[in-house]
């Protein structure tokens, strides 16, 4: 299997519930499993680091004009806790290949990933922080 590291920036929130969002480079695993990639262009440089075992990543898929997505990232992630969980905010538009390969249609929504990179579970909508806790971790 190839590896690929897709090269991009991203949005995060700090899982203690400071508010404060940052541009930080992908550094976990994003292995796309199974999944279809697009051929990289020349603006896109694409690689994909090998997973860090046990770690499962949320996807969470947002843009700047979906007021659903500005409504979650102000109400809903700064106070959920994720141990064990490694949250990335992806802007939609800024990252079209992603939602490609990821299968997503509208916004927001998020993609739960297990330790291995693969997408496990899809959510789409707004939550608030206990729907959200609860999509998590079913009863």
């Amino acid at each position: 299997m190839h590896d690929l590291i897709l090269v991009l920036s991203l949005v995060w929130s700090s899982p203690l519930g400071s508010g404060v969002f940052e541009t930080q480079p992908v550094r976990s695993a994003l292995a796309l499993s199974s999944r279809v990639v697009p051929p990289a262009t020349a603006a896109m440089k694409v690689t994909i680091p090998k997973p860090v075992a046990k770690k499962h990543s949320i996807l969470f898929f947002t843009a700047s004009w979906c007021p659903a997505c500005i409504q979650m990232k102000s109400q809903t992630l700064p106070y959920v806790s994720l141990p064990g969980h490694d949250l990335r905010v992806i802007d939609a538009d800024a990252n079209p290949q992603l939602l490609q390969a990821y299968g997503v249609q509208s916004l927001p929504s998020y993609v739960v990933l297990d330790g291995m990179g693969r997408a496990y579970k899809h959510g789409v909508g707004f939550r608030d922080v206990r729907q959200f806790v609860d999509f998590l971790n079913p009863k």
